[in-house]
């Protein structure tokens, strides 16, 4: 109870009843699909926490979203998200920023499943790990979305315009157009994988990029 007070002053998180939307469809989601909980699942809180959007700790199974909008202002991720899911819950359009906020939830998802991992960056750092995740989650996050009931629409800006590790996702993304590979392959290789992702993701892209050199010439 001690760490869990002291977690709780770190990440600085706050009760906050309209939170509830988030916590209960979470949990449905682990009941329904527990492969994507490989760690389980102990809670979403949100968090008054200025230096991230949102966070999973596979030691504790807790996911966290950011209730500020420092980082992007008018971008409130605890916010976007409980907007969308009442959106669907009333047959409502999605603006960007709520998918987004599911986007943002399924690469914390995607922490998990992959356990493709990275330590705590200075804000405006990012690592090839975290880049990585982020670019297969915006290719994959339609499923989460299929499976809160509703379709992906903003898909394509989100994969070139998303807000978080930005340069490394693009980049990625640009890689992964340039080679033509198709997305669900690319997620497959990241699920098969796992943390052993880099030798087979370059094979992938050096094969597709020397297909598409032979195609050309």
């Amino acid at each position: 109870s001690a760490l869990d007070r002291q977690l709780n002053q770190d990440m600085k998180i706050i009760d906050s009843p309209a939170f509830a939307i988030v916590q209960q469809t979470l949990a449905g989601l682990a009941s329904q699909k527990p492969e994507w909980f490989p760690s389980g699942f102990n809670g979403i809180h949100a968090v008054s926490n200025p230096e991230l959007f949102a966070g999973f700790d596979p030691e504790t199974a807790r996911f966290y979203l950011s209730t500020v909008d420092e980082m992007v202002p008018g971008f409130n991720p605890a916010y976007a998200l409980q907007e969308a899911l009442h959106k669907i819950k009333a047959g409502e359009t999605l603006t960007f920023n709520n998918e987004y906020a599911v986007e943002m939830l399924w690469h914390e998802m995607m922490h998990g499943i992959t356990q493709i991992t990275a330590g705590r960056l200075e804000l405006g750092k990012e690592s090839l790990e975290e880049g990585v995740v982020q670019a297969v989650s915006r290719l994959s996050y339609p499923g989460l979305l299929k499976a809160l009931g509703y379709p992906a629409r903003h898909q394509e800006k989100i994969i070139t315009d998303g807000y978080a590790y930005p340069r490394t996702a693009r980049n990625i993304a640009a890689l992964i157009e340039a080679s033509n590979l198709d997305r669900q392959t690319v997620i497959d290789l990241f699920l098969q994988h796992k943390t052993a992702w880099k030798e087979p993701f370059s094979e992938l892209l050096s094969a597709g990029l020397n297909i598409k050199q032979d195609r050309i010439g």
